[in-house]
């Protein structure tokens, strides 16, 4: 069963975002505003692109297992 672009995300979004690489220069989002233009950013690499929705469950999840930011 072929697993769905959003379902795929969240499947290796942890590995993603664990941590820093030496490469990666840019600090992690200090407000939701930053983590959804993150991950507006991240989702235009992808094809299909991520839609408006796919970016607020993304963000949503990511800030709710890992950032923690408030609303």
């Amino acid at each position: 069963m072929k697993m769905s672009p959003l379902a795929a995300i969240f499947s290796i979004a942890p590995s993603a975002f664990a941590g820093a690489g030496e490469a990666d220069t840019r600090p992690a989002p200090c407000s939701m505003r930053e983590l959804s233009e993150e991950v507006e950013r991240w989702g235009c690499q992808y094809i299909p692109a991520f839609s408006d929705s796919d970016v607020e469950a993304i963000t949503g999840w990511l800030n709710r297992n890992f950032y923690k930011l408030s609303q």
